[in-house]
């Protein structure tokens, strides 16, 4: 073992990826420490109500907002490595970037004329989230961090974002203490987002000088918007069976109860971007290494175990302290939440998964079978999701997420004839994580 570390020290590549991941890692860590810090005191302060309209317009935020980047956050990093000279590929994403903003306050401001209009005294949803939407205008300049990603050169982003974090944490606290108006943490959280695009184009003049975008290439951002677009719909379809449950509970059982859902997933979605880090830093290593069939496959059966034993270890954890982190951290007002929590936090095993395995189709160019399994998956969920909250209420939600997520994930990757190679990937990496030396091309 002290050999294999001493080799490891040796290695370049390894400590490259090593530090770059460190540093994401770093941040993302503060940020969900932050997060959990300060969205408790929100969740608090704001009470079930306002705290279920704030849930609303994330949730709705979050769905058209993935319409926005068009697919191109999936693609971006392999591209940037693959690219001979970035400038003309940067360009061109961030032309069809601003071309997907665009399209996004539109959706908003078609989708917010609704509650505009709305009898029902809305009128306050829909001017908050043309406000949100607008805080999106500086997301063309989000091209430049996958660039960063294929370079492994994230620490100077990794610092912007831990300053900007620290930055907006505390004027979150501030306000908390004099308002607790829904209406101010809006305003600040769409501020927070504005700030967040607009440092990657300040980390990449230092780094790299001043950016001098050229013409659009019409005929390679055309060939972008051919390879991304099922990833576009996929991030949608995505999305949505992540928050429609929210959207549907609001429309179902109503505001408040709302709020009480979405403060158990408050404890729980920090913890979806160790995932997220995780496969952005190493999706490179395990591109570069694409052309070698059995380090792949078993780089990747690895990745699969690590990522799946993180998820459990998470979610033991939150299980048997639920009853007393929800009543220490929300009060009584937010009891309900518990038996969300209880439930919810094992599908976590599945999301962390899921992360791998939407990398595990782009590296294998099968974009579209992607958007076929996801779109099932989204199917299911809205059905059930329908269903299972009139029969069940809130732990109805819970069921169908579930049920979604298994559909897509697991199920869907054994009807398909080439992707089982993935499913039985996944299992061998869960099985053999403790084991490295067993898993081998001629085990999958």
């Amino acid at each position: 073992m002290i050999d294999k570390l001493q080799t490891l020290k040796k290695h370049q590549g390894f400590i490259r990826y090593f530090k770059n991941t460190s540093w994401m890692m770093i941040e993302q860590f503060l940020r969900i420490v932050t997060g959990l810090f300060v969205g408790i005191w929100i969740v608090r302060v704001l009470g079930p109500e306002q705290f279920g309209v704030l849930s609303l317009l994330i949730a709705l935020t979050a769905i058209f907002s993935s319409v926005s980047k068009l697919g191109l956050d999936a693609i971006l990093t392999k591209d940037f490595i693959d690219a001979k000279e970035h400038t003309q590929t940067l360009s061109n994403a961030f032309y069809l970037s601003c071309l997907g903003v665009l399209l996004f306050l539109v959706c908003i401001y078609i989708y917010s004329s609704f509650f505009l209009e709305s009898p029902e005294g809305h009128e306050k949803i829909g001017l908050m989230l043309i406000i949100m939407a607008l805080s999106y205008l500086t997301q063309p300049f989000g091209v430049i961090e996958y660039y960063f990603q294929a370079k492994v050169k994230m620490k100077i982003i990794s610092i912007y974002k831990i300053v900007l974090n620290i930055i907006f944490s505390t004027t979150k606290l501030v306000l908390l203490m004099l308002t607790g108006d829904v209406f101010v943490f809006v305003a600040i959280i769409s501020l927070e987002v504005f700030f967040l695009y607009l440092f990657n184009y300040i980390a990449y003049t230092r780094t790299f000088g001043s950016l001098n975008l050229e013409y659009p290439d019409f005929n390679k951002m055309f060939n972008l918007l051919k390879i991304s677009w099922p990833y576009m719909l996929t991030s949608l379809a995505v999305i949505i069976y992540m928050k429609i449950d929210q959207v549907i509970i609001e429309d179902v059982l109503g505001i408040h109860e709302l709020g009480i859902y979405s403060a158990a997933l408050k404890i729980i979605e920090p913890f979806y971007a160790i995932p997220m880090i995780i496969a952005a830093s190493l999706f490179p290593a395990l591109l570069n290494v694409r052309s070698k069939d059995d380090v792949y496959c078993k780089r990747l059966s690895i990745l699969y175990g690590f990522i799946f034993w993180i998820a459990v270890i998470v979610s033991i954890i939150i299980f048997f302290i639920s009853g007393n982190l929800i009543s220490l951290l929300y009060g009584d007002d937010y009891a309900d939440a518990r038996s969300v929590l209880d439930i919810y936090i094992w599908l976590s095993i599945l999301v962390f998964i899921g992360v791998i395995n939407g990398k595990w189709y782009v590296s294998e160019g099968l974009e579209k079978l992607f958007l076929l399994n996801t779109l099932v998956g989204l199917i299911v969920n809205v059905i059930l999701n329908y269903f299972f909250i009139e029969k069940y209420g809130l732990i109805g939600a819970v069921y169908a997420s579930v049920a979604a997520y298994t559909t897509s994930i697991l199920i869907m990757n054994l009807v398909w004839k080439r992707t089982r190679v993935n499913f039985f990937l996944m299992i061998k990496g869960i099985v053999f994580v403790f084991k490295l030396n067993d898993i081998n091309k001629e085990n999958v």
